[in-house]
């Protein structure tokens, strides 16, 4: 059944109607009654919600097509409306406009950087210019913190133990820049607010009994619970013995250790990773040991306890310890089995002090 204004004479109607809006340069859709001027007078917010504040006045939303809502823009034309917070870029334009056509990324080209190198503002080899730039950034925050400490606090302590200072400096300094890279980049060895205090708080507390220990002419030194290699590559550096064992459990302290070691040159310094108490089958191959140092790792007793199987009679052990020691000395006396105390230093101003002991034999 034909509804009632669709038949031949309406649709000419509407053809008609539509040619002469496009002729005057305005869409207006075949089933719809073409603008007035209050309708294009009226805001489009306006329009599509109804006229006036209160909403009663007509709808003149619907007046339009489903096409875009401006004059002159219909279903189909080719010019099409930009989406809102959006402009018209470059990279939105034809690749004709732009001058030239789209490569292939091959091998040495990242999706991203669009054909940029691996080390490039964007590429993805070594993180970008971006973390270059963080990593140049960090080692000028390094030596600048370097810089600012007391470094001349060290010679009187490398003086006494005989060291030449023009050779012992420019390796304490590298080895303080490599205990800082590695604790930013990588893990922690130290705190992070010792790295302002890094020479008077871990150089300085290793070098100044250095002279000691070098009087009591060991050769043979092992290391407890070495970290970033505090006091043994310190001491190595001044000299101190002919070759130095460092033990540590954790990898990631052992690969710095060896890293310094290789880099610095010390060849006499040997790395061991593993408990000193799992070492035991080593023995044949570590040896006996004449000098053992320890430095604010276990308690007394415990800490002389795995001295002892590693040591001759003779032997001396110097253990690094805060204001317990007496406390540590009085609470287990079952060192006295294997040990004997025989001196006490203080270093700095703090309550750090370094006690010699001396192995005896076996009761």
């Amino acid at each position: 059944m034909r509804r009632a204004g669709r038949g031949p004479a309406s649709a000419a109607g509407g053809s008609r109607r539509s040619s002469e809006g496009r002729r005057a340069g305005e869409y207006i859709s075949p089933t719809r009654e073409p603008k007035t001027d209050q309708d294009m007078a009226t805001p489009r917010r306006l329009r599509r919600r109804g006229a006036g504040a209160g909403g009663g006045g007509p709808d003149l939303g619907g007046a339009l097509g489903r096409g875009d809502r401006r004059p002159g823009i219909g279903p189909g034309d080719s010019t099409r409306r930009p989406r809102r917070g959006r402009s018209q870029s470059a990279s939105s334009l034809p690749k004709k406009e732009l001058g030239g056509t789209r490569q292939p990324r091959g091998p040495g080209r990242s999706r991203r950087a669009g054909g940029l190198d691996r080390l490039g503002r964007r590429g993805t080899g070594f993180g970008g210019s971006r973390r270059l730039e963080g990593f140049h950034g960090s080692a000028r925050s390094i030596a600048e913190i370097l810089d600012r400490q007391p470094w001349d606090g060290l010679a009187p302590c490398l003086q006494q133990a005989g060291v030449d200072l023009r050779s012992a400096f420019p390796r304490l300094r590298r080895y303080a820049e490599l205990v800082l890279e590695w604790n930013r980049g990588f893990s922690n060895l130290i705190s992070g607010n010792d790295e302002h205090r890094f020479v008077e708080r871990h150089l300085l507390e290793s070098l100044q009994p250095a002279s000691w220990l070098a009087e009591c002419g060991v050769s043979r030194w092992m290391d407890l619970g070495s970290g970033a290699g505090l006091p043994a590559i310190p001491l190595a550096i001044a000299g101190v013995g002919r070759t130095w064992t460092l033990v540590e459990a954790r990898r990631n302290k052992c690969l710095f250790m060896k890293k310094a070691v290789l880099e610095l040159g010390l060849a006499n310094v040997h790395i061991e990773e593993g408990r000193l108490e799992s070492l035991a089958a080593a023995t044949g191959r570590l040896g006996r040991f004449d000098g053992f140092t320890s430095r604010a790792t276990l308690r007394l007793s415990p800490t002389l306890a795995l001295a002892a199987r590693w040591t001759e009679p003779g032997a001396s052990a110097f253990l690094w310890k805060g204001s317990g020691l007496q406390r540590e000395m009085g609470e287990y006396q079952a060192w006295k089995e294997s040990w004997r105390a025989e001196g006490l230093a203080r270093i700095g101003p703090g309550p750090m002090v370094v006690a010699r002991f001396i192995r005896t034999a076996d009761r």
